[in-house]
């Protein structure tokens, strides 16, 4: 039998990679939302403040606010350290399974990890149960090397560009039912126009973290985007001139991919497993198509 990436994911380290990055990712998507939560509510209970006019009660969440922001800034550094690990975990992986099926060294690749290196975060994982992350890319092992490659890396954009895309319709949703219940709670108790500037100026971190929300989406969906442009092309030769994409094209593409991953904005877990079992089911049809090619 020919060597098949859809056989060799299951191996035992791989999955303790797998596990381990996808631990890495929930622990970075966690201090994300503890941060949110924290700046969300400092945001509320400053505008109950203002509109009660508690001057002991505004002082106190102005402090708050301060030690906030100062320990947001502190957990921006750790998010993006646990990132950037995680995704070297995950181009260990991939690259571990591309090399194999067509043939050359994972040096080309680019700056892949050791398996030292990942001990650590491997050990942390051991011994806990890896069924969510077998059979982690579709079965491709009907076609040549480099078609499998491509394949699952084209799965995987393909993927993140759906979950993206319905998140950001959510987060835009969330957006208007807050500012309308802000609005709401701020014409009914009929204030001031001094008050309504103090509460405004108080709602605005609230905005802003929305705002900035959409943005990281909004920078992630364009990166895919170019990534997408990028498979059509080679999905466009593929198709037409019944050729394999070469290894340097395999080779940007995971580097296009790689950075995205380092970038982009780090979807919560809920969501994903919201919208898991429909978008695998999805890619399943999509793959059993292809590989009947």
């Amino acid at each position: 039998m020919k060597d098949s990436i859809y056989k060799k994911q299951n191996d035992d380290f791989l999955l303790l990679c797998l596990m381990a990055q996808r631990s890495e990712y929930s622990n970075a998507k966690s201090i994300v939302f503890r941060k949110s939560l924290a700046t969300v509510g400092c945001c509320i209970a400053s505008v109950v403040g203002a509109v009660y006019g508690k001057e002991l009660l505004t002082a106190f969440i102005s402090l708050v606010n301060v030690v906030v922001f100062v320990l947001n800034k502190h957990s921006d550094q750790k998010i993006n350290a646990l990132k950037l690990h995680a995704t070297s975990i995950q181009q260990y992986v991939d690259v571990t399974l591309f090399s194999s099926v067509i043939g050359n060294q994972p040096y080309v690749w680019g700056d892949v990890p050791t398996k030292t290196e990942l001990a650590e975060s491997v050990s942390q994982v051991q011994g806990k149960d890896s069924s969510a992350v077998w059979n982690w890319y579709n079965d491709y092992s009907s076609l040549p090397g480099p078609l499998q490659v491509f394949y699952c890396q084209r799965e995987n954009v393909r993927w993140n560009f759906r979950l993206y895309n319905s998140f950001l319709k959510l987060i835009n949703g969330i957006s208007v039912v807050v500012v309308f219940l802000l609005l709401t709670v701020m014409f009914a108790r009929n204030i001031s126009l001094i008050r309504f500037v103090i509460i405004l100026s108080w709602a605005i971190p609230i905005f802003e973290s929305f705002w900035s929300t959409c943005k990281e989406i909004e920078n992630s969906m364009n990166q895919m985007k170019r990534l997408d442009s990028f498979c059509k092309q080679l999905e466009v030769a593929i198709e037409k001139d019944n050729s394999f994409p070469t290894e340097k094209d395999l080779i940007d593409l995971q580097s296009m991919i790689r950075k995205r991953r380092e970038t982009c904005y780090l979807i919560p877990d809920w969501f994903y497993n919201l919208t898991k079992d429909k978008y695998q089911s999805q890619e399943d049809s999509i793959a059993d198509k292809i590989s009947q090619k």
